[in-house]
């Protein structure tokens, strides 16, 4: 699904860095990759969202501290839409890292999750339940700080968001504090 966006891809076509101007999201700045093509989100507690390969969508979402859930639980909550045809838990990656240091460290906890995926918020109808889509992927990371949690998540098919795992890998390592040069 296309949307009407601001593209950045042509940073760099131009020859500039494969990453884009940084994006500062409640108090966190990032690395956006230079293609990824921001719009305006329409859902609550969505501070940015960005399609990538026309299929693939990152979510920025933010709550607010005195809001905020244990990354545990956050992963527990994505985990539980993601399974087998069969509707059994699939197998995710999980890993935990600090970035910075002192009092601006981030503590990101991602997860990959690869399968059938079920919405949580039902069907294409109120009442009806979810229609499995084979085939997904989610990239879920939990970036936690004195002011936050930052929550970003990747999700779209399978193949697309493989193609975007690296990219949202470094946008997650790039993470910090205040104002730096990006990486």
């Amino acid at each position: 699904m296309k949307r009407a966006a601001f593209s950045l891809f042509s940073w760099a076509f131009l020859g500039f860095s494969a990453w884009a101007a940084p994006a500062t999201l409640a108090g966190l700045t990032l690395a956006v990759p230079a293609g990824w093509a921001g719009y305006a989100s329409t859902t609550p507690n969505c501070l940015a969202e960005w399609e990538a390969d026309g299929d693939v969508t990152v979510s920025a979402y933010y709550f607010g501290s005195a809001h905020a859930e244990l990354p545990e639980k956050t992963l527990g909550r994505w985990a539980s839409t993601m399974t087998t045809p069969e509707g059994n838990a699939v197998p995710g990656r999980i890993s935990t890292r600090k970035l910075g240091q002192g009092k601006d460290t981030v503590t990101a906890t991602e997860i990959d999750l690869y399968g059938t995926y079920r919405d949580p918020l039902g069907g294409p109808a109120p009442g009806l339940p979810a229609l499995p889509r084979p085939g997904q992927g989610l990239l879920g990371a939990v970036l936690d700080y004195p002011g936050g949690p930052l929550y970003l998540c990747v999700t779209g098919p399978e193949e697309a968001v493989r193609a975007q795992e690296r990219a949202f890998s470094r946008m997650v390592d790039g993470a910090h504090r205040g104002q730096k040069e990006m990486p």
